[in-house]
């Protein structure tokens, strides 16, 4: 599944974590982030790969405020952060192609990688009033739901997993 939204504090990691909260008990999740933004890794990530566009951390502290921490609390299995300059993401995701083909339940937060890969959901979350770092309207055409983060419209139970991959419980959406 894809989370991506129209710029920062639209809510993707609160999402995210929803969605990991309610699944982790039933099978293993791997959250992932992947952000263009560099920061130092904290001393307690494991680091998987680096070089001067793109770094792989596993995420290994709950303690800490970042995200993917926020993820592990969350209870996911496992958490993979990805740096990656916006030129180097197709590469950084090439470095991970065993976790996305092994087809087991994987979160991803991020805004661009839906230009590489097919997720078997792609939420878009909206949130009015903050300044659009990516204009949504670019990915419309993709998106399987969107949210409006004002509304808290995340309605999970309508999420699904089975045959390997995340679907939409038609009988469970909202009544139009």
């Amino acid at each position: 599944m894809l989370i991506s939204g129209n710029g920062r504090g639209a809510g993707k990691t609160t999402f995210a974590c929803e969605l990991i909260r309610k699944f982790s008990n039933q099978m293993k999740i791997t959250g992932i982030k992947i952000s263009p933004h560099f920061h130092i890794p904290n001393e307690y990530a494991e680091l998987i790969y680096a070089d001067d566009d793109i770094i792989i951390t596993r995420e290994k502290s709950v303690f800490e405020g970042k995200d993917s921490s926020r993820m592990l609390r969350s209870g996911a299995g496992d958490v993979i952060y990805i740096r990656a300059r916006d030129k180097m993401l197709h590469t950084a995701v090439m470095k991970l192609a065993p976790l996305w083909e092994s087809r087991k339940p994987l979160i991803c937060e991020s805004g661009g990688l839906i230009h590489y890969l097919r997720p078997g959901l792609f939420y878009m979350l909206n949130r009015t009033g903050i300044p659009e770092r990516k204009p949504a309207g670019q990915q419309s055409d993709l998106v399987d739901k969107w949210i409006d983060c004002h509304k808290k419209n995340f309605n999970i139970d309508a999420i699904g997993f089975s045959n390997n991959r995340w679907h939409l419980n038609n009988n469970k959406l909202p009544m139009k």
